[in-house]
């Protein structure tokens, strides 16, 4: 069961947790996964189109994204490029749209990986920004 635990990931473990057996561990999973539901597929799609950023770091954000994508991938479905890239730049906040209009504008294929390097980037500029906008030096005044 250790092995089983380890290789899941923390939304799907959450789901299992309370197994007793292996064998009840392996039977959840199948029983979750096996049949695609068309219910099943549905809901997970208006999850990845409704998931917003909000309070989540961009990599929570990301990860959640690509969790729910690993799950359609699980019952048969997959994720075009083009709607996954989609999904991730449209639960973005105001304050990224400079960098999804230039994701957006690209003439070529974005990668996955761009894309997410280029947010990962972006948030650790935005942060320092604010990093610097809650500190505000003391300048001693030269004229009175």
């Amino acid at each position: 069961m250790s092995l089983l635990f380890s290789s899941l990931s923390p939304e799907i473990l959450s789901q299992v947790v309370c197994c007793p057996t292996s064998h009840e561990v392996w039977e959840t999973l199948r029983n979750r996964y096996e049949s695609p539901s068309t219910t099943r597929v549905i809901n997970l799609r208006i999850q990845m189109q409704q998931l917003k950023k909000e309070g989540r770091t961009m990599q929570v954000y990301i990860n959640t994204l690509k969790s729910l994508a690993n799950q359609l991938a699980a019952v048969g479905e997959t994720v075009r490029h083009r709607d996954y890239v989609w999904y991730m730049l449209e639960g973005l906040p105001a304050e990224y749209d400079a960098v999804v209009t230039a994701i957006y504008r690209r003439p070529d294929q974005i990668s996955l990986d761009e894309v997410q390097n280029l947010l990962l980037s972006f948030e650790m500029r935005l942060d320092r920004r604010q990093g610097l906008d809650c500190f505000i030096p003391q300048i001693p005044l030269l004229y009175s």
